[in-house]
């Protein structure tokens, strides 16, 4: 799927979408934290163990059901504008269609079924447990695909000739755009640098108010007492 019809020939920045969509600021991190282990065992070790590291910290824990919501109603609009044009082409042409792919099955089958026509969709497959996702890969593991080689500059297909119209509501996405590592550390640093300024303002302001207070002291005159003498005694010259 990924650099055959899709553009872009990796799956990480839908795995950040999906980190912050369903799990929120926390998620994403525990996901960024990961990344430089899954990207040394992806391109040094075995890219399906990469894979798998990316996978258990994008989807450990979360519900199957809030998955499946995001594999409907948000990702569609994010594929489709990295679908290859040339790929689409042989691809809308086939009788029997089938997509094989790395990603998890759960996440890209929506897409490719209700809105491409495709037949059947394999991909990895992801272990559950009382409705929530463990994270850990089933076997036969991660699947592996024929990748084409990138062209720069090819534009994705128009949505007009797709064969079902994608209808977005956008009250029920928070995210509008495609994650990149960047905007990931952004959205990090920003509530954190928000909550650290009010941190240092909360430590900091009692000990300026201390030292405000000693100094207004300090620089107070203290009160001399003051004696008035009242004469009360007349004399009678006469």
């Amino acid at each position: 799927m990924d650099g055959t019809l899709l553009r872009g020939t990796s799956s990480f920045p839908y795995y950040m979408l999906m980190a912050f969509e369903v799990g929120g600021i926390l998620r994403l991190l525990f996901l960024l934290l990961a990344t430089p282990l899954g990207t040394f065992l992806f391109y040094f070790v075995s890219e399906s163990v990469g894979v798998q590291v990316f996978i258990f910290a994008t989807f450990s824990g979360m519900k199957v059901s809030d998955i499946e919501f995001m594999a409907q109603a948000v990702l569609p609009k994010f594929y489709v504008t990295d679908l290859h044009p040339e790929s689409w082409r042989v691809f809308s042409s086939c009788g029997k269609k089938c997509v094989l792919t790395a990603n998890p099955r759960i996440m890209v089958e929506a897409f490719w079924k209700d809105y491409l026509g495709a037949d059947m969709v394999l991909g990895t497959e992801i272990g559950t447990y009382k409705g929530r996702a463990t994270g850990f890969v089933l076997p036969p593991g991660v699947l592996e695909s024929y990748v084409v080689p990138a062209k720069p500059k090819v534009e994705a297909v128009s949505r007009d000739i797709l064969p079902k119209a994608l209808i977005f509501n956008n009250d029920d996405v928070r995210l509008v755009e495609k994650q990149s590592l960047l905007m990931a550390l952004m959205t990090i640093c920003f509530p954190i640098g928000f909550v650290l300024k009010y941190l240092r303002i909360a430590f900091w302001a009692p000990i300026f108010l201390r030292q405000k207070l000693n100094k207004s002291i300090r620089r107070r005159k203290p009160l001399t007492a003051s004696l008035s003498y009242e004469c009360t005694h007349f004399y009678d010259e006469g």
